[in-house]
Order: C-alpha cells, then structure tokens, then sequence
C-alpha cells in the first residue's frame, strides 16, 4: 500500500495538467488507490486493490466526480468517500450492498429476497444500477431541506438498495421494488416501517433496521406463468390476423365486382397489417423469447425493431386514409366516385417512415438500449404521438361524416346515405378500438388481479387487431357477403347441372344398351303414329315399358 502510495504521489506531479474544458475533480490518492483528474458529473472507476484477501480484483472501486467538479462526500461523515462495497468477496457479497451508506445500523437486505446471478453481464448491470441509485440518493439526502414537521420521525438513509425519506413515527412508507434482479417485480412494494419512537422498524432475530423486500418476488412464478400465457397470446392474435387478413385479400382480389377504390384502400390498410403482424411474430420469437439475442445485441434486432414501429404507423396511416377518403367523398365532393389515390400511397406507406427514422435516431443518440427493448422511454412518443393524432384526425372526420349523413342527405341520395353511412359505422367503431391502448396504457391498475384484467385486455386489443379489421370490414361487409353469396349461388347451380348431365349420360348409356339386347318380337308399335316432316314415329317398349321414341323413315 505504502509504494502504491509513492507511486502516486509521483505519477500526480509528473502528469501534466488537465487540459479539457469545463470543470473536474482533481488527481488525489484516497488511501488505497490513486485517481486521475476526472470530468465533472462523471464515474471514475479501477479494478479493487489486493491489499486483502478477501478483496476480488477482477472487481470494480468506483468514485464520483459532482458537476461542481468536487468528488462526492458521504453525508454522514462529510469526507470525500470511494465505494469499495463490491470489492468484498463473499457469500453475502450482495448483502454488501446494505452497507453502502457506511451506516453500521443499516441492515443489509434479507436474503430471501436477493434475486439470483444469472450470469456475469447480468451481474455487472445489476451492480451499475444500484451504484447509480446509490449516488442519486446521497446527492437527495444532501439537497434536501430537514424534515421541518412537528413530532418524531425516522431519518431518511439509504438501505442498501433503495432511498427512504424521513417519515413520521408510527407509519409506513413503501415505494416500487427496484429492477435490479430478474425475478423482482418493479410494479410490486416494497415497504419500511417508522417505530412510534422515530426509529426505523429493526428485525427481531438481527436486532438491525431492515426493509421488507419480500413481496417484490413473492409472486415471481405466477406472473412468470401469466407472461408466458400473454406471450402466446400474442403469438396467436398476430397468426389469426394473418390468416384472415389473408382470406380477405384473396376475397377482393378475386371478386372482380368489389374492385373500388375504397376497396383500394382497404387491400392496402390489410397488407400493412399482415405486415406488422409478421413483423411482430418475428420479433417476440427472433428476439424478445431470445436472451441470448439480446445480450449479443446486433444491429439486425434494431433494424427489426425499426420496421416494427415503421410498420405500427403504417397501420393507423392507412386507417386515417380510410377517414379521409370517406370524408372527402361524402362531405367535400357529395358522393364523387373519383380520387386520386397516390396522396393516400404517400401518406398510408411514406409518412410513418418519418416519425420511426426519428425514434431511431434517438435511439440510438439518448437511449440504446439492447435491441432496444425497453419501454420505459419517452423516445416512443416519437412513435406513438403521431399515431395518437392521426386517431384524433379521424375521429374528427368521421363525426363530421355523420354530422353530413344526418343532416343533408336525409331526403336527397337516401341509398347512397345509406350505403356511406354503413361504411362509416365501420371505421367509427374501429378508431377508438384500434386506439385505446394509447389513451389507457399509462393508467396501469395497482392492484394486481385488476392489473392481470387489464394486461389481457389490452393484448386482445394490441394483438387481435388484424382480426378484428378483417372481420369489420370484409366478413361483416354486405357487398362481400352478397358477392360470396353469388358465387355459392352459382356454384350450386353448376354443381346441380353436372350432376343432372352425369345421370342423363348414364341414363342414355343404359337404355342404349337394353335396346341391343331385346328379341324383336317384344318391340311394340303404336298405331297412332305421327308424322313428322315424312318421318313415323314409333313408340319402343321394353318388357311392356315404354323407354322412348323411335323415329322411322316413312315408306
């Protein structure tokens, strides 16, 4: 320790001086290792020292630079503090962490509830998380104005994992668990209890103050279950709507009396569908059902993701491309059947190439995550703003379609109000439903079986919708019902007459037969024979039957 010591001190006057702008921490050995001139608001980090032996080397000490270009000081003691917590090895290493604070009366967390070590890059994300938060709590603890309340209280301190406010005596306090481990829920409590004598509640077999962390895993295995149920609910929503979107598409392709251009529009608002749809099986199999994957993080699974949400617009593009064409044949142009639809192309399949370049972008920038999986971002609003306007466009439009029908069209064009007012009904229903996950998605219930109702509510909504705009706007279509109903109609016609022509055929084919094989004396003939153009006409009996006619040439 000692020539480290020397060393140091010879390395900070030989290095010459900080030379970029802006502030920093200044060079300085804290009595175990020795620190460079770090930038302001930044973490300097070095492998532990092997003074002792049960320090791991291959672990990190860490040290923080404020943005007032001061290193960080421990509030209790006031003096400039490194963290060597994770250099301790031990089978309680990760109770280590409870001891941040320096606090000998903080309890490190019980080990019930310490999630387990997947695998080392698991580990070391886990260590960064509760590093930062430990930093964020210090620096709240110091900002902070005193608890200026009348009566006893707890003093706010740092546990090992989260941050505590000071609380009143005789009440409890609770916050989200932390997202440190793969089996804690973030959504679950994790609670602390503030004694009637402004002491934090103290475990009875330890005798220290202690947290309760076990509800932040207690039902890791049930909703373990419930998210594989959610997946593969997902993975069915997204096979059925390509599987009807599909048949809807052979259907207007095929009948040849549903081409329009509504119907236009409808083939390419299904094809953006099947689209996402394939795009989002791809992705929750390829990649979110995939750690590896996500570890290894390749460009491929960010550039699927990109099409993902390039996809997603496309999807409520085209929906707000149905509004405006019934907007502008209805209420702009009073039932003009032609449109120019290269404005619809541009805005349904070019413009939600803008709102997704710029979410990836930033991406990229400000969050890049692993393959960009998270979603707790508001990079997404990039995404899903635009979406969530083109809903409110629509909405306004086909109110105003109403309005129109209502109002206008009452006496005049009744068939066609009709008619429009059918397809209209169709899209209105569509909008809030395809939409509402927007508008409900950040009102996620506490409770947690309100919570699972409202999970598989909204993957029905998020995952079934190709279906559901399948069914709306073809099966449940009365042009394709009626056409479909033509094409039964003629098909049972055509069947009816080749079955009719196949026993006729075996008819002749059989009588024919009998004829040659009848002695001519049981041949009867009818003296009522009529003539015709000099023909006679014989009746031909067989066993006393009549099969046919016969004609014969007169004499």
């Amino acid at each position: 320790m000692l020539e480290n010591e020397y060393k140091c001190l010879l390395k900070i006057n030989r290095d010459p001086p900080f030379n970029t702008s802006g502030l920093f921490c200044s060079r300085s050995w804290d009595g175990w290792l020795c620190w460079d001139d770090t930038p302001a608001g930044t973490y300097a980090s070095q492998n532990c020292p092997d003074y002792f032996s049960n320090f791991d080397p291959t672990e990190k000490a860490t040290k923080y630079c404020g943005d007032d270009g001061q290193w960080f000081r421990h509030p209790e003691s006031g003096k400039t503090w490194t963290n060597y917590t994770l250099c301790a090895v031990s089978k309680e290493k990760w109770k280590a962490a409870a001891q941040f604070s320096g606090d000998t009366d903080v309890e490190p967390v019980d080990e019930a509830t310490v999630g387990p070590v997947i695998n080392p890059e698991e580990q070391e994300i886990g260590n960064k998380k509760i590093l930062d938060n430990q930093y964020k709590c210090f620096e709240k603890m110091n900002r902070d104005v005193p608890y200026n309340k009348s009566g006893l209280h707890c003093n706010r301190n740092w546990d090992g994992w989260l941050c505590w406010e000071d609380t009143p005596a005789g009440t409890y306090t609770s916050q989200n668990c932390p997202n440190y481990f793969p089996d804690f829920d973030p959504t679950e409590k994790a609670t602390k209890y503030c004694g009637e004598d402004g002491q934090w509640f103290r475990h009875p077999d330890t005798n220290r103050t202690w947290s309760n962390y076990t509800l932040c895993n207690i039902n890791t295995s049930a909703k373990l279950k419930s998210a594989y149920i959610l997946f593969y609910m997902a993975i069915v929503g997204h096979a059925l709507s390509i599987a009807s979107l599909l048949i809807s598409l052979a259907i207007f392709f095929y009948f040849r009396s549903l081409s329009c251009q509504r119907i236009t529009l409808h083939k390419n608002l299904f094809c953006s569908y099947v689209l996402n749809s394939a795009l989002t099986i791809i992705y929750l199999v390829g990649v979110v059902n995939n750690p590896e994957v996500v570890s290894r993080n390749p460009v491929g699974c960010k550039v699927l993701h990109f099409f993902h949400m390039y996809m997603l617009g496309c999807n409520y593009f085209w929906m707000l491309c149905e509004g405006i064409y019934l907007h502008t044949l209805i209420v702009v142009a009073v039932f003009a059947e032609e449109q120019h639809l290269h404005w619809y192309y541009l805005l349904g399949w070019g413009f939600p190439l803008v709102p997704a370049s710029i979410h990836a972008v930033a991406r990229k920038k400000y969050f890049d995550d692993n393959c960009w999986m998270s979603v707790e971002t508001h990079l997404l609003y990039a995404v899903h703003g635009p979406i969530v306007a083109a809903l409110l466009v629509n909405l306004f439009f086909l109110l105003n379609i109403i309005r129109v029908l209502v109002t206008k069209l009452r006496d005049t064009h009744r068939a066609e109000s009709n008619m429009y007012m059918k397809a209209v009904r169709a899209t209105l229903i569509l909008v809030p439903l395809l939409g509402i996950q927007f508008v409900i998605f950040p009102w996620r219930p506490e409770n947690r079986l309100a919570g699972e109702v409202y999970e598989y509510i909204m993957h029905i909504l998020m995952h079934y919708q190709g279906l559901l705009v399948a069914t709306i706007f073809c099966f449940f279509n009365g042009e394709v019902q009626a056409a479909l109903k033509r094409q039964w109609m003629q098909y049972k016609t055509q069947l009816g007459q080749r079955r009719k022509d196949h026993c006729s055929m075996r008819s002749t084919s059989y009588t024919a037969t009998s004829i040659t094989e009848v002695p001519a004396f049981m041949y009867h003939h009818d003296c009522n024979s009529e003539h015709l153009n000099g023909e006679k006409t014989v009746t031909v009996m067989t066993a006393g039957v009549l099969m046919f006619p016969v004609r014969r040439q007169c004499c």
